[in-house]
């Protein structure tokens, strides 16, 4: 899955998000939606994603007929195979899930084209130390429109975010002076997805 020289599976706790791109219909496409509202069901979809992060279940009866001492030694090292070709050593290590959603493929500038799924891994020290870094949470594009301001003023992030300067979509770190890359991603999604679209963001502990 990896297809990196060397790698070996993550050990640590994680949080995880997904765009999931579907299909597209005709009708769908006809109407201009943008989240598909039927099945399957997002929590489905999240489900097998988590799977397929993580090494097969290698049984012990793939080795019956074997000594145990041999049998537990050589699943021990078919298991360490499998997770140099794997994300996550085993799937209890997703601690949480942030802003996954099902959309329709190339529906927006943030969905890929093709079918299939977008999927991003953050350790989650990184994202939720609620003693330093902050806390994962979300608000709207029109809540942070009032919370905070951009140095360059709200009507120039937008300009230039109506000039195609739009990041890609990920959690923007929220302070009452919003850093100006911040302030494009939220320009960005506010444009294509409109003012309830959802934002993750990296909440400041108080």
């Amino acid at each position: 899955m990896t297809g990196v020289a060397n790698w070996t599976a993550i050990t640590e706790p994680v949080v995880v998000a997904a765009t999931f791109s579907m299909p597209n219909t005709e009708a769908a496409t006809k109407r201009g939606d943008t989240f598909l509202t039927n099945t399957p069901d997002v929590d489905k979809l999240m489900r097998a994603l988590g799977d397929s992060l993580v090494p097969r279940h290698i049984p012990n009866s793939e080795f019956k007929g074997l000594p145990g001492a041999v049998a537990k030694r050589l699943r021990a090292q078919a298991m360490q195979e499998a997770r140099r070709h794997t994300v996550l050593h085993d799937d209890n290590l997703i601690v949480g899930w942030t802003h996954s959603v099902k959309m329709y493929a190339g529906s927006t500038q943030y969905t890929p084209r093709d079918p299939g799924v977008l999927v991003e891994v953050w350790r989650a020290d990184d994202l939720f130390d609620p003693m330093s870094r902050g806390a994962i949470a979300h608000a709207t594009a029109a809540d942070i429109l009032g919370l905070a301001t951009p140095e360059a003023g709200w009507p120039a992030v937008l300009g230039e975010a109506a000039a195609g300067h739009r990041p890609p979509r990920r959690p923007i770190l929220l302070t009452s002076q919003l850093a100006h890359q911040d302030a494009l991603v939220v320009a960005g999604i506010l444009m294509s997805e409109g003012p309830s679209a959802d934002i993750p963001l990296l909440a400041k502990a108080a």
